[in-house]
C-alpha cells in the first residue's frame, strides 16, 4: 500500500486516475493505493525486498474504484 502524494499536484493526478476524487487533501495520510495500480515499470524493489514507487510514479493501472 502506497501513500498518497504531498504534493498538491500529483495528488490531483492520482486521485483522478484511482476514481477517488472524494478524497480530500487534508485526510491523504488515511488513504493509501494499493500496488495494483501501479504497473512493473513505476516499481523498483528496496531495502527488506520491499516495492517501492519511483519518484515520478503515477497510478498507469486503472482499475475499478475499491472502497475498504
Amino acid at each position: 500500500m502506497h501513500i498518497l502524494p504531498l504534493e498538491v499536484e500529483r495528488f490531483e493526478v492520482w486521485t483522478r486516475l484511482i476514481s477517488r476524487q472524494d478524497i480530500k487533501y487534508e485526510k491523504r495520510l488515511n488513504y493509501r493505493v494499493c500496488d495494483a495500480h501501479f504497473s512493473s515499470q513505476m516499481k523498483f524493489i528496496g531495502s527488506k525486498n520491499r516495492t517501492n514507487l519511483r519518484a515520478d510514479c503515477i497510478p498507469d493501472l486503472i482499475l475499478p474504484p475499491c472502497y475498504i
